[in-house]
């Protein structure tokens, strides 16, 4: 029996990477994905950022830096890549933490996103 129960986790999102100057997109389903922007001030100005928080039962080949989009995404390519940013897309946000999740020594889930 897990200790998690994962009846939220109904939604489906795309994931990007960057490799090797190809932008890779595949659909992840049966997900849980929250975001929204907050307002930050540090020593370069205010800004909007992006935090999320996605939750995937079992196990996800996700990496820092990986893009999620909420829903089907676009297609893009290399060159359209770096306008591909969270500060001007509405539900894409970009991963700077991942945490595998387990109990009993088996994986439950992944939790990744930005804090």
């Amino acid at each position: 029996m897990m200790p998690y129960d994962y009846d939220l986790c109904r939604k489906t999102v795309t994931l990007y990477r960057l490799e090797n100057g190809v932008v890779r997109r595949r659909q992840l389903y049966g997900v849980h994905y929250e975001y929204h922007s907050k307002q930050v001030d540090d020593q370069h100005g205010r800004r909007q950022e992006t935090m999320s928080l996605l939750v995937v039962p079992g196990g996800a080949d996700i990496r820092l830096g990986d893009r999620i989009y909420n829903g089907i995404g676009p297609d893009i390519n290399e060159r359209e890549w770096r306008h591909f940013l969270p500060i001007l897309i509405n539900g894409l946000s970009e991963i700077n933490f991942v945490s595998p999740i387990y109990w009993e020594g088996q994986l439950c889930h992944i939790e990744a996103g930005r804090r």
